[in-house]
């Protein structure tokens, strides 16, 4: 069993994977994504005033919690905030495109827990 660990792991993830786990997290990753999608575009077509203030105020405590690296928290915020704006406006093609954005920038962030320069000796 190989066990990797990255360098650049946030403070709320594991540090160490099996490999195992690690191509779990990227399978399972992709049936996330085509539930995130299929999410945005139902909210585009039902959010409602409600729903606007409640995001508004998840995001407002969002900004204010910095329980992990800064810049991976702004970063955060900043794909929450595009996809707030689509949503609030009744955007579908930007919610769309917002998400997928977040999305693949999030899968970007799971392969690089697993560089081979980070690998174990536990073969």
């Amino acid at each position: 069993m190989a066990l990797y660990k990255t360098h650049q792991c946030p403070k709320f993830y594991p540090c160490i994977l099996t490999l195992s786990d690690y191509l779990n997290i990227l399978s399972s990753y992709s049936h996330h994504i085509t539930l995130e999608m299929q999410t945005v575009s139902l909210a585009v077509r039902n959010i409602s005033l409600e729903h606007i203030q409640k995001m508004e105020n998840l995001l407002m405590k969002e900004e204010k919690s910095s329980g992990y690296d800064d810049l991976l928290n702004q970063t955060n915020i900043s794909f929450h905030l595009e996809i707030y704006e689509a949503l609030r406006s009744k955007n579908k093609k930007l919610a769309l495109e917002s998400m997928k954005h977040h999305l693949t920038w999030v899968r970007k962030s799971i392969e690089k827990w697993c560089p081979d320069e980070n690998r174990q000796i536990n073969e």
